[in-house]
C-alpha cells in the first residue's frame, strides 16, 4: 500500500481517500436520485475527467457488475470507509433501506476498493505489461497497388501531385482523390487501384466521384480511376464506412452519369449494397463468415447470392451468413462507427468481438486459454496505449490478460 491517506490509480494521479469517499459519495446520491444541481455537475465533471473515471462510473451504476467485483473484494476492510461516506450523505434509514435493498453499498465498496486495492494490485501486472515491449497504438496509413501491380507507400504521399507514372499514364493526387492522366493530353484514363490497410492502420480518402471512403486496419478497397457505365462499383474486403455522393452531384457527371447508382461489393460479388446518397458501414472481414451492413443516413438496399434483397432504414443493420436469410436489426450507429471517429465503443458485447478489433488496431494476435462468455462495455480512445486498455477490461471482472510479444493471453478468472 502506498503511505497513509494517499492512493494511485492507473494514470498514477494521486487521489486523497477524502476525494475517493467524496465521488463514493456522489455515485451513492446519484443511485439513490438525491443529487443537487451543483452535486450533479461535480459528478459531471468527475466522469468527463478522465476516460479510466467514465469507464468506473458505468461499472458502479450497473448492478450485475457491482455484484460480480463485491464478490472479487470480500477481503477489503471497508467498513470505516463505507461509515464514512454515510456519514458524508446523511445516513437516514430509509437511505440505508435502500442501500442495503439494491445492494448500493457495493459502489462504495467498489470504489474505494478499485482505486485503493484491485488497480493497486494490477500495478505488479501493469509493470509486468511494462517490462514487455511496448504495443502502440495503430496509426494512419496504407498502400495503394496500381494497374501494373506496383505498390506504392501512401503514407509517404503528404501533398497534391505526381505519385507515379506507369508508360504514358501518370498517378497524381488531386484534392485527396488519385487519378489516371495520359501524360499528352491531360486526359482521364481508366485504370483500377486497390487501397489495403494492414494491420495497425487505417486510412481515408476520396473516391473519382467525390465519395469519401475510410477504410479500418485490415481492410481492402478496389476501384476504377473513372466511373464509367451504368454504375459506380467497387468491391470491399475488411470494414469501410463511406459517405456517398448522388451522381447528381459528383464532379464531372452529366446527363444519363446523373442517375448512375453506387454499388459496394464483396470481392467475388456474393453479397452487394445498392445505394443512391447515403452513409453506411460494412464489416466484412474475411474468416466472419457474415456481412454486416449497418446505415447511418440514407437508404441503401442489401443483397445476397440468390436471396431476396432488404431496404435499410437509419439506425438499422443488416446480417447477412451465406445460406441464411438476412436479418435485421435496431443498433446504436455510433457505436457501430466508432472507430472511424478514433474511438472504441461496445455496449454489453462479447470478449471476441471487442478483442477482433485490439488484434486488429493493435496488430497483435490473440490467445484464449478458455472459452469465454463474458461480454463487457467499452468507450475509449483508440490512442490508449494497450496495457490501459486491457486492464479497464480486466476490471470489469472475470477475465486477467498477459502480453507476450505481439501475443495476449486472455484467460478466465473465477
Amino acid at each position: 500500500m502506498p503511505g497513509a491517506g494517499v492512493l494511485y490509480n492507473s494514470c498514477m494521479d494521486i487521489l486523497s481517500i477524502e476525494h475517493i469517499e467524496r465521488v463514493a459519495a456522489l455515485i451513492l446520491k446519484k443511485r439513490a436520485d438525491r443529487l443537487s444541481a451543483i452535486e450533479l455537475a461535480e459528478l459531471e465533471g468527475w466522469v468527463k475527467a478522465r476516460p479510466q473515471n467514465e469507464q468506473l462510473y458505468h461499472q458502479l451504476m450497473n448492478d450485475e457488475q457491482l455484484r460480480l467485483k463485491l464478490a472479487q473484494m470480500e477481503e477489503y476492510p471497508v467498513e470505516k470507509h463505507v461509515q464514512s461516506v454515510l456519514g458524508k450523505i446523511g445516513h437516514k434509514r430509509p437511505f440505508i433501506w435502500y442501500m442495503k435493498r439494491v445492494a448500493v453499498a457495493a459502489s462504495v465498496i467498489l470504489i474505494m476498493g478499485i482505486v485503493a486495492t484491485v488497480i493497486i494490485t494490477n500495478n505488479g501486472s501493469k509493470k509486468a505489461l511494462q517490462e514487455t515491449t511496448a504495443i502502440n497504438p495503430g496509426e494512419t496509413g496504407a498502400q495503394l497497388t496500381l494497374e501494373d501491380g506496383s505498390v506504392i507507400d501512401l503514407d509517404s504521399v503528404q501533398k497534391d501531385g505526381l505519385i507515379a507514372i506507369q508508360g504514358d499514364v501518370q498517378i497524381i493526387r488531386k484534392n485527396g482523390r488519385l487519378l489516371y492522366l495520359d501524360k499528352i493530353s491531360g486526359s482521364p484514363v481508366v485504370g483500377y487501384n486497390t487501397i489495403s490497410t494492414p494491420m495497425g492502420k487505417d486510412y481515408s480518402f476520396s473516391l473519382p466521384d467525390g465519395s469519401k471512403v475510410w477504410l479500418n486496419a485490415g481492410s481492402s478497397i478496389r476501384f476504377p480511376t473513372i466511373f464509367t457505365g451504368e454504375q459506380r462499383r467497387v468491391a470491399v474486403t475488411g470494414e469501410a464506412y463511406f459517405e456517398v455522393v448522388k451522381a447528381s452531384q459528383a464532379p464531372g457527371f452529366k446527363g444519363k452519369d446523373k442517375h448512375m447508382p453506387f454499388i459496394v461489393t464483396g470481392p467475388k460479388d456474393e453479397w452487394s449494397v445498392q445505394v443512391l446518397g447515403t452513409q453506411f458501414n460494412i464489416n466484412a472481414y474475411a474468416g466472419n463468415n457474415n456481412i454486416k451492413t449497418t446505415l447511418v443516413e440514407g437508404s441503401v438496399q442489401v443483397k445476397g447470392v440468390q436471396k431476396a434483397g432488404v431496404i435499410l432504414k437509419p439506425g438499422q443493420q443488416a446480417y447477412l451468413q451465406p445460406g441464411e436469410e438476412i436479418a435485421v436489426s435496431e443498433v446504436d450507429t455510433e457505436d457501430i462507427i466508432a472507430w472511424k471517429n478514433g474511438r472504441f465503443s461496445f455496449q454489453d458485447e462479447n470478449l471476441e468481438s471487442i478483442m477482433d478489433q485490439v488484434a486488429r488496431w493493435y496488430n497483435v494476435k490473440i490467445v484464449y486459454l478458455q472459452k469465454i462468455d463474458e461480454r463487457y462495455t467499452v468507450n475509449i480512445s483508440k490512442q490508449t496505449p494497450l496495457t490501459d486498455l486491457l486492464q479497464f477490461i480486466e476490471k470489469s471482472g472475470g477475465v486477467s490478460f498477459q502480453v507476450k510479444g505481439t501475443d495476449i493471453i486472455v484467460k478466465t478468472i473465477k
